[in-house]
């Protein structure tokens, strides 16, 4: 999964990329845009439009005709009608079938894309971010080591490492506090026997990876803001939400968006 992952962030970056360098949010309302455009093009292009338009006529006259069936009491009338009801859903659902696998790719790649670069606020000069390393139990109090580095300030360069209680599977772990300065390649981790890396993006509108899970058990984990959308989702939104805020906005945006041009352009 994960080179498919990575081809989808690729390819998004070469359609939306420069996006990114206005803001994240710029970033983000693009992909849903091109995900209502892609929508409603592929379902224009792909489906019977008059036949569509007909069937969504007949199901109106239809309805009306059940509703006289009702009050009347017909219910032989009122079978007829609903056999022709479901015979029209099951054509429907016939036709509309390959426009809806032939977006999935291009949805999943837009969607895989946002996730990938509009989910957390890019690092800012002067903002503090919580750096956490977590280590296998076997390395409980040894000690690890933030290399310094003028790209940034820390509360200190060494921690011994402490069982953390919350931790699945369990787990050691000990924190920093960065205070940024301005871009560097990487944060640079040392401990007994090892070394490892946390890669940070030098390019402007790009974030690093919240987590990454290293060899031997050992991961290092950034605590990122996630991006609030010209601040209006609130900051506790993340601690309570059933999904976060990039998700919620894209999918409002791209669902609004596709209705509109649906309408616009009369697409069944």
């Amino acid at each position: 999964m994960e080179p498919l992952w990575n081809a989808a962030v690729r390819l998004g970056d070469l359609l939306l990329g420069w996006t990114l360098l206005l803001c994240p949010e710029a970033g983000l309302i693009a992909a849903a845009l091109l995900s209502a455009i892609a929508a409603a093009g592929i379902r224009w292009a792909a489906t019977p439009q008059n036949w569509l338009h007909r069937a969504a006529d007949d199901r109106r006259s239809l309805r009306r005709q059940v509703r006289e069936a009702k009050r009347q009491g017909d219910s032989d009338r009122l079978l007829r009608l609903r056999k022709s009801l479901g015979q029209i859903a099951w054509r429907r659902a016939a036709v509309e079938g390959a426009p809806t696998l032939l977006l999935l790719p291009v949805l999943g790649t837009l969607a895989i894309w946002a996730s990938a670069r509009t989910a957390f606020e890019p690092i800012q000069a002067e903002q503090e971010t919580t750096v956490t390393l977590h280590s296998p139990l076997a390395y409980e109090l040894q000690l690890a080591h933030l290399q310094p580095d003028d790209a940034f300030t820390a509360d200190g360069w060494i921690r011994q490492l402490r069982y953390a209680p919350d931790s699945l599977p369990p787990a050691c772990s000990a924190q920093w506090q960065v205070r940024w300065r301005h871009p560097t390649d990487a944060l640079h981790f040392r401990y007994p026997g090892g070394q490892l890396d946390h890669p940070l993006p030098q390019t402007a509108g790009l974030y690093p990876a919240p987590r990454l899970v290293h060899a031997d058990g050992w991961e290092s984990q950034l605590d990122l803001a996630p991006m609030r959308f010209f601040h209006i989702v609130p900051a506790a939104w993340s601690r309570f939400a059933w999904a976060p805020p990039w998700l919620i906005v894209y999918i409002l945006i791209s669902l609004t968006a596709t209705a509109a041009l649906r309408r616009l352009a009369r697409i069944s």
